[in-house]
């Protein structure tokens, strides 16, 4: 990393330092370690990749902003997860990310019936024995992800102006967004997948390549719904395995040139399925979760609004749900509707299947 105060000034550095790295290959570390940390970061800058034997052609030289930029994140839901996610961050001993992850997994040991695994120790599994496509384990190890990387980011002043997050992804944002603690965000993802492994009628998901009207007709409330939509040439349907199988191979049928694929999950999330554990959920969270107002704007992609979510109150000693922007039933939390209903782009009425 190279930096200077002025364009030309930056040229001339970076001329003399492509001509000295050949000669010093032996100090290349040093030198990185010395420029990145040890030297203040002028507006000007640029970097090169040099190893031993080569050197990279530089990067074209820029002027950073003078003020930081207003960051979104978006935070994804399961299904993005493989096996060895965040592998090399969890092995540098120097990151943040380690001391996170043990952290959760300590949350998670003095948890009430908490889990025999260890967040560290299946991460870490190859793909032969991983168990992260399972629905037990597959939301707290992304949220775990996502709340370390978060950590990460944070320790290098990178912080969102704004979150959005997808399914479970919501966890994930409404940590990053200061909304939950990582305590309660890792219990409440450990809790979601708890109950979407209860859940054992059988369900499948898809994604299809049609918009909402589109593929209307080929839906059999409530054994096949749409579960998200998300643009609008794609959706993802979810319902009863048998039933949403013979869909797919009737779009497939109709439109063959359009994606029609199963998701390699074996819940059918969004869907009357969770609604089933719904309620058990909401009350295992209940015992956990205090939460309380987002200290940066936090937009749902179940309603489609920003949420005030996180807000608790126990008038009756009962833990309720009481977030002033949420018009569901008293009785369900946020993170219910959040496993149960289906999700929509923002500029688009919600069709809310929630009871």
């Amino acid at each position: 990393l190279l930096s200077a105060s002025a364009a030309g000034s930056l040229q001339r550095m970076t001329a003399t330092f492509e001509d000295w790295v050949p000669q010093h290959q032996d100090q290349l570390r040093d030198l990185a370690y010395t420029l990145a940390t040890r030297r203040e970061h002028l507006p000007h800058r640029t970097f090169l990749i040099a190893g031993p034997d080569q050197i990279g052609t530089p990067s074209p030289g820029r002027k950073v902003p003078s003020s930081a930029p207003s960051l979104a994140m978006v935070f994804t839901g399961q299904g993005a997860q493989w096996a060895r996610m965040g592998r090399d961050l969890l092995l540098r001993s120097d990151f943040s990310f380690q001391n996170t992850i043990r952290a959760l997994d300590k949350y998670l040991k003095a948890a009430p019936n908490g889990p025999e695994w260890r967040l560290e120790e299946e991460l870490l599994k190859p793909a032969l024995t991983s168990r992260v496509q399972t629905a037990e384990l597959s939301q707290p190890l992304c949220t775990a992800v996502q709340i370390g990387l978060m950590d990460l980011f944070a320790a290098v002043g990178v912080n969102p102006a704004a979150v959005v997050g997808h399914s479970s992804g919501e966890i994930g944002a409404a940590y990053a967004a200061g909304a939950l603690t990582a305590r309660e965000a890792i219990i409440a993802a450990w809790q979601r997948g708890l109950a979407a492994a209860g859940q054992t009628r059988p369900g499948a998901m898809a994604a299809i390549g049609l918009g909402w009207e589109e593929v209307q007709s080929f839906l059999s409330p409530p054994t096949v719904v749409v579960a998200c939509e998300n643009s609008p040439k794609s959706v993802t349907l979810s319902g009863d395995a048998e039933e949403v199988q013979a869909v797919v191979a009737r779009i497939k049928k109709e439109h063959p040139t359009v994606t029609a694929r199963l998701l390699k999950v074996d819940k059918a999330y969004h869907s009357y399925h969770m609604r089933e554990v719904g309620h058990n959920y909401s009350a295992t969270i209940g015992r956990d979760l205090v939460g309380k107002r987002p200290g940066k704007p936090f937009f749902s992609s179940v309603t489609g609004k920003q949420e005030q979510i996180c807000v608790w109150t126990r008038p009756t000693g009962n833990a309720t749900w009481n977030p002033p922007c949420f018009s569901g039933p008293p009785s369900l939390s946020f993170w219910t509707m959040s496993i149960m209903s289906p999700f929509w782009r923002s500029d688009h009425t919600p069709r809310s299947q929630g009871p």
